[in-house]
């Protein structure tokens, strides 16, 4: 120490010295830590792109599955409708067997 009562000048060099081994020790933490923060956001990238392809496949899925139900709706109704013309053309008192000749007769 000076008789000025302040640092000499290998104290200023060594505090400065400690103080660069310091900063250079944290900025290899930083880079360390960055280098892992962007592994893991390019893993994270991926994984959404592919859960993102999967939904999109998904959807079609259900749509197409969706427009088949509603077709085969659409089919049962249409059916349903034509029993109900073809049942009440069906002359009242016909036996079991006469009714299912009449359906079959007027079917074909």
């Amino acid at each position: 120490m000076l008789p000025s009562g302040g640092p000499s000048h290998e104290e200023v060099i060594d505090d400065s010295k400690q103080t660069n081994d310091d900063l250079t020790e944290e900025i290899s933490i930083l880079r360390e830590q960055v280098e892992v923060l962007t592994r893991k956001s390019e893993f994270l990238a991926a994984e959404l792109e592919r859960t993102s392809d999967q939904l999109i496949e998904a959807t079609a899925w259900v749509q197409a599955e969706s427009q088949k139900n509603n077709s085969a709706k659409e089919a049962i109704k249409c059916q349903m409708s034509q029993l109900k013309e073809l049942a009440a053309k069906i002359p009242q008192g016909c036996s079991a067997e006469h009714q299912i000749r009449f359906l079959t007769c007027a079917t074909f």
